[in-house]
C-alpha cells in the first residue's frame, strides 16, 4: 500500500501522467464547483497552487476526469459482489487498480485507444448496480482521498499501476463489462434445483440460434457462460457436465432445423425482468463485437410460438437501402417467429404497460396536461430496465428539464449516464426534403444528422427509447405543414426508421408528444395525419385537476388509437372515451414530485376541467343537454348573476338554443329568475343553497 501523499502532490502526479485532477469535497465523492467537467490545467505549478489552496479551504480530496479529457482513461467500477467474483474470468488484466477495505479490488483502470465507450451503469432488476463503465462526463475519486464511510482509498500494488493502466480497444473492454453484467443477472435470477436444466437449454437456444444456423461467436462464448453460472450457483451436476449435455443437445437441434427453446422459456424460468435485461445485454454485446447484423431477419421457431430474435427490415425512405418494392417473406410472421411484443412502456402501478416497445406511440392533450411528465416517467422506467433514453425537446429549455428530472427522483448517475437530452434548434438532413420529394439537405442539416446518428450508434449511446417533444415544433423546424400529407409521410418514415435502427430485440420505442389546438375536437393538431403515423398507442391526456407546484394534479388517460389491439382490453370499456389509466402528479412536496398511473375505476366519473374553449365547442356541436351543462358552469358560485341576453355571445350558440336550454334549467330548479328583470333583459342566477 502506498504511503499518504498530500492532495497537491497527488494532483500534480496525475497531471504529469496526462490526467485531469479535480477537487473533491470532504466526506463526499462529489467534485467541488459547478463546472468541474470542464476543468483544464496549463502547468504543474498551477495544479499545485490550486490544490494547496483547496486543501487549506477544507476541500482535501482528489478525483480524475475520465474519458476524453484524460486521454481515454476509463475506470471500471465493480459494485456488486457477483461482479467482483466474475472479474477474474471476464475482465481484462490491468496493473492500475485501487480500492478500499469495504470494497476490495473494486476499481480497475484502462486507457482506451479506439472506440471510447460511453459512461454506463448496469443494474439488477431491483436497482442494485452491478458494474459501471466510467468514461467521458464522469470522474472517480482516487487515493489517498477518504470515502464518505471513513475508509481511505488505497492503491492495489504500485501507485498508478507502476507504468500505468493497460491499453485496450474500447469495444473489447465494453463487451467484457457487458458480459460480467449478463452473467451476474443470469446468476441472480437462476432457478433452484428442478428447473436448472431447462434454463440452460433455453439460454443456449437463445444465444446460439442464428437464422437457419448457429451463431459462431456465441458458439465459443456460451459454454463459458454456462460454466460460470454452474460454478456460481453451486450446480450439483458440475460445470463441465452441464456444458457437455446442454451444448450437444442444442447444437444438434439447431443443425437439424428442429425447434429449440429460447428467450420466452428462459423468462418463465428466471423471471421476465431478468430475461429482458439479459436479452438486451446479448444485443449490446453483439453490437460491440460486430455481430449485431447477424440477428436481423427471420429466426427459428422458439419452441413456444414466440419470437426469439429478429425485426422486420427497414422500409423507411431515409434508410440506406433504396429497394423496398420487392416481395416480403411473410413466412416468419405466419409461423410466429416474429411477433408483436406485449405493451411494456409507460407502466401502470399494476405492472401493465400502456405503450408498445419498438413502435411509434403518442401522448397528446391540451397545454399543461403533464404530457412531458408522463414521457419522463416512461424514460425513468426504461432506464430502470437497463435501457437508455433520448429526449428530443423542441419546445423547452434544459433548466426546466433538469428540474423535472430531479423532482421525479431520477438517480443522478442514471440521468448522466443513461439519459441524453437534446435541444434541437435547426433542421436535420433526412427531413430537409422539398414538397416534391427532392432531397435538399444543407451543411447544417448534414452535421446535425451526423451528430444524431453517433448518438444512435449501437457502439455509442444506443438508446432504447426516444421521446419527441413536440410534434408541431418538429414540423415547423423543418418548414413542413401538419396538414400536408407529403410532410407527414416524410416525418412518419423517419420515425419508423428510428424504431428499426436499434439493437434491442423489439427495436427502439418512440413516444411523440403533441398538442390539441382550438377547434381540433378530440385529436392533436393536424389530427388525421398525426394519428395515422402512430403504430402503437395514441393516448389522449385529459386534465381533471390541473397539475401545479404545491398541488395534486389528476389526468385521465384515454385510448385514442390502439393499432395492435391489446390496450383497449385494459380500459374501463365505457363509451367512446375508454380510460386506460388515471395519472396522479403530486407536487405538494417543495422538492419532489411523484407521478403514478393507476388502473381506471369503471365506477368513477371524471369531470374534466372546463375551459372557455371547451364550452364554446360544446355549444356549437352538442345537443341541448351539453349546452345546459356549459350554461350551468357560468353560474358558479350562486351569487353570480348573468343577463340572459348575454348567453349566446358567451357560449357562441344561437339565441333560440340558449332560450330553450334556459327555460329547461329554470323549470328544473337549476337556475332562477332574478326578481325585477323580464323578457330580453331577464337575469338568472343559481338558487342560493339552504343554510344548515
Amino acid at each position: 500500500m502506498s504511503t499518504y501523499q498530500p492532495n497537491a502532490d497527488v494532483a500534480v502526479a496525475a497531471f504529469q501522467r496526462g490526467y485531469v485532477p479535480v477537487p473533491i469535497m470532504a466526506g463526499s465523492k462529489r467534485p467541488y464547483g459547478t463546472d468541474w467537467q470542464h476543468t483544464h490545467w496549463q502547468s504543474s505549478d498551477e495544479v499545485e497552487a490550486a490544490f494547496e489552496q483547496w486543501h487549506d479551504d477544507g476541500i482535501p480530496g482528489v478525483g480524475l476526469l475520465l474519458g476524453e479529457p484524460s486521454g481515454g482513461l476509463v475506470d471500471i467500477d465493480l459494485d456488486h459482489p457477483l461482479a467482483l467474483r466474475l472479474r477474474q474470468a471476464l475482465l481484462p488484466k490491468t496493473e492500475m487498480m485501487h480500492d478500499r477495505v469495504g470494497r476490495p479490488m473494486s476499481h480497475h483502470w484502462f486507457r482506451v485507444t479506439e472506440s471510447l465507450p460511453s459512461t454506463r451503469a448496469y443494474k439488477m432488476p431491483d436497482g442494485a448496480t452491478i458494474i459501471e463503465v466510467r468514461s467521458t462526463g464522469a470522474q472517480t475519486v482516487i487515493p489517498p482521498t477518504v470515502h464518505p464511510t471513513g475508509e481511505q482509498y488505497r492503491w492495489v500494488g504500485e501507485p498508478w499501476g507502476g507504468n500505468g493502466p493497460a491499453t485496450i480497444d474500447g469495444l473489447v473492454l465494453g463487451s467484457r463489462v457487458a458480459m460480467i453484467a449478463l452473467a451476474a443477472i443470469l446468476i441472480e435470477g437462476w432457478p433452484e434445483q428442478g428447473g436448472r436444466h431447462e434454463a440452460y437449454l433455453a439460454l443456449a437456444g437463445a444465444t446460439l440460434r442464428l437464422r437457419d444456423g448457429i451463431h459462431p461467436w456465441w458458439a465459443d462464448v456460451t459454454p463459458q457462460l454456462i460454466q460460470l453460472i454452474a460454478y456460481e450457483t453451486h450446480d450439483e451436476d458440475g460445470a463441465r457436465a452441464r456444458v457437455k449435455e446442454v451444448m450437444e443437445s442444442t447444437l444438434s437441434r439447431l443443425r437439424d432445423g428442429r425447434p429449440a427453446t429460447g428467450w420466452t422459456r428462459l423468462g418463465e424460468l428466471i423471471g421476465a425482468e431478468f430475461m429482458d435485461r439479459a436479452r438486451r445485454l446479448v444485443r449490446d454485446i453483439e453490437a460491440m463485437v460486430g455481430t449485431e447484423s447477424d440477428r436481423r431477419g427471420p429466426s427459428h421457431e422458439d419452441g413456444d410460438g414466440t419470437a426469439s430474435e429478429g425485426v422486420p427490415p427497414s422500409r423507411s425512405n431515409v434508410d440506406t437501402s433504396k429497394v423496398s418494392w420487392q416481395r416480403v417473406d411473410l413466412g416468419p410472421y405466419l409461423r410466429g417467429e416474429i411477433v408483436l411484443p406485449d405493451p411494456g412502456v409507460l407502466v401502470r402501478v399494476d405492472g401493465q404497460g400502456l405503450m408498445y416497445p419498438g413502435r411509434v406511440n403518442s401522448l397528446f392533450g391540451r397545454s399543461e396536461a403533464a404530457k412531458s411528465w408522463l414521457a419522463l416517467l416512461a424514460c425513468r422506467q426504461e432506464i430502470g430496465r437497463n435501457g437508455r433514453a433520448i429526449y428530443l425537446d423542441f419546445e423547452d429549455h434544459p433548466v426546466l428539464m433538469t428540474d423535472r428530472i430531479k423532482r421525479l427522483g431520477f438517480d443522478t448517475r442514471d440521468a448522466e449516464d443513461h439519459f441524453a437530452y437534446v435541444n434541437p434548434g435547426h433542421p436535420i438532413a433526412p427531413l430537409q426534403y422539398s414538397r416534391w420529394g427532392q432531397h435538399e439537405p444543407n451543411d447544417v442539416g448534414k452535421l446535425n444528422d451526423q451528430v444524431f446518428r453517433e448518438l444512435l450508434d449501437p457502439k455509442g449511446f444506443n438508446p432504447t427509447l426516444i421521446v419527441v417533444d413536440g410534434m408541431t415544433s418538429l414540423y415547423a423546424t423543418h418548414g413542413l405543414s401538419t396538414n400536408d400529407a407529403v410532410g407527414t409521410e416524410l416525418i412518419s418514415s423517419w420515425l419508423k426508421w428510428l424504431t428499426l435502427s436499434g439493437t434491442a430485440p423489439e427495436g427502439r420505442t418512440v413516444v411523440l408528444i403533441d398538442h390539441m389546438g382550438k377547434g381540433e375536437g378530440d385529436g392533436p393538431i393536424g389530427a388525421h395525419h398525426k394519428i395515422a403515423m402512430v403504430q402503437g398507442t395514441a393516448i389522449r391526456v385529459v386534465v381533471i385537476d390541473r397539475p401545479a407546484k404545491g398541488r395534486v394534479g389528476i389526468m385521465s388517460l384515454i385510448v385514442a388509437k390502439d393499432r395492435p389491439g391489446a390496450i383497449r382490453a385494459l380500459s374501463d370499456g365505457k363509451g367512446k372515451d375508454q380510460k386506460i389509466g388515471k395519472a396522479i402528479l403530486d407536487s405538494t412536496d417543495p422538492d419532489r414530485s411523484t407521478l403514478t398511473i393507476e388502473t381506471p375505476d369503471p365506477n368513477e366519473m371524471d369531470t374534466p376541467e372546463v375551459t372557455d374553449n371547451a364550452l364554446t365547442r360544446a355549444a356549437k356541436r352538442s345537443p341541448q343537454s351539453l349546452l345546459q351543462d356549459a350554461m350551468l358552469a357560468r353560474f358558479e358560485p350562486p351569487d353570480v348573476v348573468i343577463r340572459s341576453a348575454d348567453l349566446p355571445v358567451m357560449l357562441d350558440a344561437s339565441k333560440a338554443m340558449c332560450r330553450t336550454a334556459r327555460e329547461a334549467l329554470v323549470a328544473g330548479g337549476f337556475l332562477e329568475r332574478v326578481p325585477g328583470h323580464y323578457d330580453n333583459d331577464l337575469h338568472l342566477r343559481r338558487p342560493t343553497p339552504p343554510s344548515v
